[in-house]
């Protein structure tokens, strides 16, 4: 099995989205889920990693390629 390119070099498009499906150009659908991580900004270093360590554990047991979308709120002073 050859592994696949990253979405750098692969250009996809998509025709709709509806619910929590995302459907390509060709049809083929693609779930879409949202995750809500507990609050680590006061977190010490040891939960980080065993939050880290919880992360990779799950998502290097998946039999399948996923891709992950961050998004970062910016902090206001």
């Amino acid at each position: 099995m050859s592994p696949l390119a990253a979405v750098q070099q692969i250009y996809t498009r998509y025709k709709s989205n509806r619910d929590d499906t995302l459907y390509l150009g060709d049809g083929r659908p693609r779930a879409i889920f949202e995750v809500h991580p507990p609050n680590l900004s006061l977190a010490d270093a040891d939960t980080l990693e065993s939050t880290a360590q919880q992360l990779a554990s799950s998502s290097n047991s998946l039999p399948f390629a996923f891709q992950l979308l961050f998004r970062l709120n910016r902090r206001r002073s």
